[in-house]
């Protein structure tokens, strides 16, 4: 299932980090959790991400043993996503404050952003 979301415009959404079997990650001892998903962004074409952190409040754990989580993504954050379907994105997982072995976890294919047809 595609999450659409619209340039400019604030959406949260929720997910379920799995691993290549689609068994659920258990979010227990997590320190930060990164939701990374394609930019592009004119003024700066060396920002490839627009990132979601744990410890900015934008993700939040839904279930731990689920794997699930929420993410808060602003309207201004919305406004440089690449625009297209099937944006592929991932997320960075750090357990136990281990920043140096984050699990990966892919989320390709599973973004579709729309393109901000008007400024208010």
């Amino acid at each position: 299932m595609s999450v659409s979301i619209n340039q400019g415009s604030k959406k949260t959404f929720t997910i379920s980090l799995q691993d290549i079997h689609g068994i659920p990650y258990p979010l227990e001892n997590v320190t930060e959790i990164i939701v990374s998903l394609p930019c592009d962004d004119p003024n700066n074409p060396d920002t490839l991400k627009q990132q979601f952190t744990l410890s900015d409040d934008e993700v939040a754990i839904v279930s731990v043993l689920g794997g699930k989580i929420q993410v808060v993504c602003s309207g201004v954050k919305t406004t440089l996503l690449k625009v297209g379907e099937d944006q592929d994105g991932e997320a960075l997982v750090v357990f136990g404050g281990d920043v140096d072995n984050p699990t990966i976890v892919d989320l390709t294919g599973q973004f579709t952003v729309n393109k901000r047809l008007f400024t208010a």
